[in-house]
């Protein structure tokens, strides 16, 4: 296959996956309605769509729409699924982003599509929720790891973002500011270091981000890694290590 009939493949995909946006659009919509009356099963079977969806979105380059999902996914993470039914106020914010995800298929489909206004609207959902509190990425593939970061911040006002894979953690810092990044060295795919790097050599938002890196191998705090801020022991102190690190970040980003 040469190389036009290739990028014609390519496109006609693509097109396809437009054309059936809709419809998945429609049943993840139907899924979160019935969410407001019992939530596990519809809970599953939404997260699995918005979860396809994302991935064939970065597939085909339709980054705004991999980043509303994404968004849609945090959303949905936060939710009680325990048999419980979730309040109008989650519903009515899940739909706002499904109808953001339709609004930027019709702006695809254009022979120009211009995401700006997409972009500001995703912007604008993401600091209604945080209520005040600083977004931070978190890249741990160990749960026991996440919990342990998520109560040492738990009195901070930070929200955690959990990536396990680092390549998608790099993906996620290209489309979304963060205020700082708590990374595992090992990590699926990219360690730590390499999304760091990757991300100060970029001219992303995150470019200058404050970084804290969490090992167990002592050659990593030698400190001849200027690119990170704060290397921190995988032992039994990282929790009140953490939240010291977290603590003079906050103080240095808030001036307080």
């Amino acid at each position: 296959m040469d190389p036009i009939q290739a990028q014609k493949l390519l496109q006609q995909i693509r097109d396809a996956y437009l054309v059936e946006m809709p419809v998945k659009c429609d049943e993840i919509e139907n899924l979160i309605l019935a969410m407001s009356s019992a939530a596990d099963d519809n809970y599953g079977e939404a997260y699995r769509l918005v979860h396809s969806m994302k991935g064939s979105a970065g597939t085909h380059g339709l980054t705004v729409v991999s980043a509303i999902c994404h968004e849609l996914e945090d959303q949905m993470a936060k939710l009680n699924t325990e048999g419980e039914s979730i309040s109008d106020t989650e519903v009515n914010l899940l739909l706002r982003l499904v109808d953001l995800i339709r609004r930027a298929r019709g702006i695809a489909l254009k022979n120009k599509p211009d995401f700006s206004e997409t972009e500001k609207e995703l912007e604008n959902i993401r600091k209604e929720t945080l209520q005040d509190q600083l977004p931070a990425l978190l890249v741990e593939s160990s749960g026991y790891v996440r919990l342990m970061c998520q109560e040492a911040l738990s009195d901070l006002p930070v929200q955690l973002i959990v990536e396990e894979d680092g390549l998608l953690a790099l993906q996620r810092m290209l489309q979304q500011r963060f205020a700082f990044i708590i990374s595992a060295y090992e990590t699926r795919t990219l360690n730590g270091i390499a999304v760091i790097n990757a991300i100060r050599a970029s001219e992303s938002l995150n470019k200058n981000i404050k970084t804290i890196l969490i090992t167990s191998r002592p050659d990593l705090r030698d400190g001849r890694h200027p690119e990170l801020d704060y290397v921190l022991s995988r032992n039994a102190d990282l929790g009140n290590n953490l939240s010291h690190a977290v603590r003079d970040i906050l103080s240095e980003l808030t001036n307080i």
